[in-house]
């Protein structure tokens, strides 16, 4: 029961409908069940129980980013999946389990970084490379992700994108956190379309 933590009577949950509690937890009440889901919208940092949840979507009422509130998956590409955990309840009081139930971040950075390049989202990008970066990917398999993508979609040969890329990854020995984070969205972020329905210049 380490993680666990009480978010209070199952009833009183029920009359609240969404309700914050330690560690910064949105705790919610929805068509019979309880779900809880970290507080703060991935996209920008707004509070979720401010939010609105219906059909199972809660809705961020700041840029109306939207979630599954089961999965804590995003609909919307510019947004990443909110963090999801594991309720019960017991003798009328409901638990709520602080460790995040996502199985594995890295791989879930990783293909969000690959949509944010698919789809050339600079937001994405950067918050994709934030969160390998704090998951202890190496710099090296980024980069990687970003030379498979330039060469699979490249119109042209070798182009500026991939040029980029390569100084920028030249530059990480010499950086610190904050500097590989900045070099490598600077090196993944150098895509563009080139017309409706064409391939991907680098």
């Amino acid at each position: 029961m380490a993680n666990w933590v009480s978010a209070g009577s199952v009833k009183s949950l029920q009359e609240e409908k969404a309700k914050v509690i330690k560690g910064g937890i949105g705790v919610f009440y929805h068509e019979g069940d309880f779900y809880a889901v970290d507080n703060r919208c991935p996209h920008m940092g707004f509070p979720l129980h401010t939010g609105s949840l219906c059909d199972g979507i809660l809705t961020c009422h700041w840029h109306h980013a939207r979630f599954d509130v089961c999965s804590g998956g995003t609909l919307d590409p510019w947004a990443d999946d909110v963090p999801v955990y594991e309720t019960k309840e017991e003798n009328g009081e409901l638990w709520v389990n602080q460790a995040i139930t996502v199985s594995d971040k890295k791989e879930k950075y990783k293909q969000r970084l690959m949509k944010g390049l698919e789809q050339n989202l600079g937001l994405v990008i950067a918050k994709s490379v934030v969160g390998l970066i704090n998951a202890n990917v190496p710099a090296q398999e980024i980069i990687k992700i970003g030379i498979q993508f330039g060469t699979t979609h490249r119109n042209h040969g070798w182009g500026p994108g991939l040029t980029i890329l390569t100084a920028m990854s030249n530059s990480l020995p010499k950086l610190d956190t904050q500097g590989r984070i900045q070099a490598l969205y600077q090196g993944l972020s150098r895509w563009r379309v080139t017309a409706p329905g064409s391939r991907l210049s680098t």
